[in-house]
């Protein structure tokens, strides 16, 4: 199957900066592959998607916020951003779904786990705290879950329309932010965000 999907959700950092959670939205593509079973009505299958997700936020983050300051410095330079972008890359999960039939139509729950590449940069206003003010954070593998609800629509014996909407949970885990080899500091961060997805599937 090939589909198309939009995306939202956030990035909550355990970070010495507020506010903390980055707003993410974006769009993408990818495959789906499965096999599905029936038995009367009941429906029930296995199946993996990959995903080149591209769904990404910024954020500008004070180590002391005050107020009427959005995205400047205050006037002694001593309270200056830091500018957050992060971003979700090639998703994939494996997900079991079971539902009902309905003639041409069938509705289906599906969870299962998700992996995804979350990728995060900061760059400050005025260079205070890293040699150079530019962190980038390295790419790791975030796993979680994932769990929604979809249907199917069977345009032909063959190809049938999907639509699924998927929330999908990465977890915390620690993110490497390096400004030179000798400027490194680690990020706790959930990621989580909800995926609307349609398709095309074709049935061998």
């Amino acid at each position: 199957m090939g589909e198309a999907h939009l995306g939202t959700g956030q990035y909550d950092p355990a970070f010495p900066f507020t506010p903390t959670s980055v707003h993410l939205r974006g769009a993408g593509a990818g495959v789906w592959l499965g096999y599905d079973w029936q038995r009367e009505n009941l429906i029930y299958g296995l199946g993996v998607d990959v995903l080149d997700t591209h769904i990404d936020g910024t954020r500008s983050l004070y180590t002391n916020p005050l107020p009427g300051l959005v995205d400047g410095c205050d006037s002694a330079r001593a309270n200056c951003p830091m500018h957050l972008r992060q971003r979700v890359k090639n998703l994939a999960t494996l997900r079991l779904k079971v539902g009902q039939a309905y003639d041409r139509f069938a509705v289906y729950g599906t969870a299962g786990i998700a992996a995804g590449e979350v990728r995060g940069d900061l760059h400050e206003a005025i260079q205070y705290w890293g040699p150079t003010g530019n962190w980038e954070s390295d790419q790791p593998l975030a796993t979680g879950w994932t769990a929604g609800a979809g249907m199917l629509y069977a345009l032909t014996d063959k190809v049938q329309l999907q639509a699924d909407y998927l929330y999908v949970d990465l977890g915390k885990k620690d993110y490497r932010f390096t400004d030179t080899p000798a400027f490194v500091y680690e990020q706790n961060a959930a990621v989580r965000f909800s995926l609307l997805s349609l398709g095309l599937n074709y049935r061998f």
